[in-house]
């Protein structure tokens, strides 16, 4: 059983991205990228508060003692929310390259950050994978690709899925959990050269959820990457999805308004709000950096 999209919280992005869903806290929390913020909603009250960051924000970790990591323009951050502050991580990769910036990424099993960097434009050839370790320092995993996006692992912690949305598919590495090296890189799903994938969830049953640039709709694969379903939703640009809610069964997507005109938004005037699904499928618990 899967119901239909509805919106939730009013919130209207530029360009909505990098849902988390906090367990313990009861907040959906996503990013405004362009704009450099991040919200959060009370799942109990439906308020929402917003934090500006100041510079265009691709994805956060999940807080921590008011403490939460961002990938940013320039590189990983710490951001405290207690006093508004926003402190870069260095030494950064990417400071210095105002091509690139951080797009999408999660904490792993091993409670490292993975997030990936993309030129502004989707460049082939200039994105890249890194790492934020617990102590910091940072690794670089992967290069060469376009634009990296929605990212994941299956449950039993072996592989490491990533989407690379402008070269129409999605990776698979082998994944060391005790080193959080990847190896063995093969292409898992192939997608058409007019479709264009970008964030995604995997839920407790190895299904990837995935959002399609332009498409209106989500498609759902099974642990093999065979399509087994879509859900179709009232925009053009749904950009990423996560489980959440009390019992990790409803799906909260992300949408765009990017590159529409005034006709298209007359024609899709929810875009850049979040939705929700109900679902008989459950998530996982998003994990914790360190």
């Amino acid at each position: 059983m899967i119901g239909k999209p509805k919106p939730i919280f009013d919130y209207v992005a530029e360009h909505g991205e990098g849902p988390i869903w906090d367990s313990d806290l009861k907040k959906f929390v996503w990013v405004d990228l362009l704009q450099g913020r991040f919200i959060e909603g009370s799942w109990d009250s439906q308020e929402i508060s917003t934090y500006d960051v100041l510079q265009p924000v691709g994805v956060l970790t999940l807080e921590k003692n008011n403490q939460s990591i961002l990938a940013l323009r320039d590189g990983f951050a710490m951001y405290d929310k207690g006093t508004n502050k926003c402190q870069l991580i260095t030494p950064s990769p990417i400071v210095n390259d105002e091509a690139v910036r951080f797009n999408d990424g999660m904490v792993g099993p091993d409670g490292k950050f993975y997030a990936g960097t993309m030129e502004w434009e989707g460049k082939a050839g200039r994105g890249a994978l890194y790492r934020l370790n617990h102590d910091l320092t940072q690794d670089k995993l992967d290069d060469g690709l376009s634009i990296p996006n929605g990212m994941g692992w299956n449950r039993s912690e072996t592989h490491f899925f990533m989407i690379d949305t402008y070269g129409h598919c999605m990776y698979r590495y082998c994944f060391d959990k005790e080193s959080g090296q990847l190896s063995d890189k093969e292409v898992f799903i192939e997608f058409g050269n007019d479709d264009f994938p970008d964030g995604m969830t995997i839920d407790a049953e190895d299904h990837f959820w995935i959002a399609m640039w332009g498409g209106c709709r989500l498609e759902i694969y099974s642990s093999d990457g065979c399509l087994i379903d879509k859900i179709g939703l009232p925009v053009p640009h749904p950009t990423s999805c996560t489980f959440g809610g009390s019992n990790l069964d409803q799906l909260f997507i992300t949408s765009s308004k990017l590159l529409l005109d005034k006709s298209d938004l007359n024609r899709y005037p929810l875009s850049g709000r979040c939705f929700i699904v109900d679902t008989d499928h459950k998530g996982k618990k998003e994990c914790s950096f360190g």
